[in-house]
């Protein structure tokens, strides 16, 4: 079983320490440990304790994720739209409450049954967390938690003159400064970024800075180099990416986000960045990384004879969650969701070879794995005209609209007008389609 857990919290409880935890409330409150483990019990949204020790024994496959973002307010807020939503019928609050809250899951009168601490528990489940006192507590530790580094605004004269000598490319300059003071290479700025964070980055140094010596100076003088890949990757600095890689970069972390560098790369539509990373690894090995990398040998290996996906093409699935996307319904475990998922993210990294192949095995051109956002919108908004010209060909629904902008394929590429070479031809293409 795979379960979502937000990246910087432990591993879920054993039954022994949930055993240890009913105990301890037990003392505390002076009461039964029957009761102690039925209120145990109920906060994980179980029915009984057996219930929940039986789950807990299960193993589980930990993906990490990272959608943590808003205060506690927005979180309680969350809760009670979701218990109105599903007071109103909503068949995605259902699908959210049969799959968050164990002892819902099967039954009929959902309406009547839920309650608002059920709600909670949803919204935990959602951002990666097991319970909501535990999504509380880790709200409340980001919010307090300081960077250990110096910061920028901090700096002395030392500390100023390694940022200069970084924003002027001089990098004999920085490598004597940070040998002198090796802890410098930690320096991070007012939002908690290093020197070579920041470069990553299309602002602040990453402004001004393109200079790979400087890059070399500083990873020379043991940068870590795990979070600065995952954002080179994000933002397509190819380049910045090589010099990472050439310099020990970790493929395989998931420090930013709880995503690996290639994910970070097709979640933002980095195509090149993505065919760079997946020349050295491609990390995790799931069904969507296998189509936006453009791997149809990969695609062909998660089917069976008969055309089916096998059970590992169900694992890591994408999630826009995951890059600052509002929190979806529970992801649909079948097969056209699983493909349709693949199918958007090719389109957007402009897979063209593996976008026909999808489309060839079955794919619905109109798929909408996320409300409303279809292969087209994801296309069009990247600028990937080969792709446009193959999806166009194949005659989309061009009145479908996302879900979060209320907008066509051919209003995206209105709003996308300028933002890639293909995009004029792209608007002119979709504005002919709609007339």
């Amino acid at each position: 079983m795979q379960i979502e857990r937000h990246f910087d919290l432990p591993i879920p409880p054993t039954p022994a320490d949930l055993a240890a935890e009913s105990d301890a409330r037990a003392a505390a409150a002076d009461i039964a440990t029957d009761d102690a483990r039925q209120a145990v019990a109920d906060e994980y949204g179980y029915p009984d304790w057996t219930a929940l020790e039986s789950s807990a024994a299960q193993p589980v496959e930990i993906r990490p994720i990272s959608r943590l973002g808003i205060d506690l307010n927005g979180y309680e807020e969350n809760a009670q739209l979701y218990l109105t939503e599903l007071s109103e019928g909503s068949p995605a609050a259902a699908l959210r409450f049969r799959a968050y809250v164990p002892r819902l899951a099967d039954v009929q009168d959902l309406a009547s049954r839920a309650t608002l601490e059920d709600a909670k528990l949803v919204v935990a489940r959602e951002v990666g967390c097991l319970t909501w006192p535990e999504l509380v507590d880790t709200v409340q530790q980001m919010a307090m938690r300081k960077w250990s580094g110096t910061r920028w605004c901090d700096a002395d004269g030392t500390q100023g003159e390694v940022v200069k000598a970084v924003l002027r490319g001089e990098a004999t300059r920085v490598r004597e400064l940070l040998a002198a003071r090796p802890d410098l290479v930690d320096l991070r700025d007012a939002d908690g970024a290093t020197l070579l964070e920041t470069i990553a980055q299309p602002h602040g140094l990453g402004t001004h800075v393109d200079d790979l010596a400087v890059v070399q100076a500083i990873t020379d003088s043991g940068a870590d180099t795990d979070r600065a890949v995952n954002l080179a990757a994000g933002f397509n600095r190819v380049n910045l990416l090589d010099a990472l890689l050439a310099a020990g970069a970790d493929v395989t972390n998931t420090v930013e986000w709880g995503i690996t560098p290639l994910e970070a790369a097709l979640y933002h539509g980095s195509a090149e960045a993505t065919q760079t990373l997946a020349a050295v690894a491609i990390v995790p090995r799931a069904y969507w990384v296998a189509a936006g990398c453009n791997r149809i040998d990969l695609l062909e290996d998660f089917h069976d004879e008969k055309g089916a996906l096998r059970p590992e093409a169900y694992r890591w699935r994408p999630n826009l969650a995951d890059v600052g996307w509002p929190v979806g319904p529970p992801l649909q475990d079948d097969q056209k969701t699983v493909m349709a998922e693949a199918f958007g993210f090719a389109c957007q990294v402009g897979a063209t070879d593996a976008v026909r192949w999808l489309i060839d095995h079955g794919v619905d051109i109109n798929a909408q794995p996320w409300p409303g956002l279809t292969g087209l919108h994801f296309a069009v908004s990247a600028g990937r005209g080969d792709t446009v010209d193959l999806l166009m060909a194949h005659g989309p629904d061009l009145s479908i609209k996302d879900f979060q902008h209320d907008a066509t394929a051919v209003q995206w590429a209105e709003h996308h007008a300028s933002a890639h070479p293909d995009s004029p031809r792209i608007l002119q293409l979709l504005s002919d389609a709609a007339r």
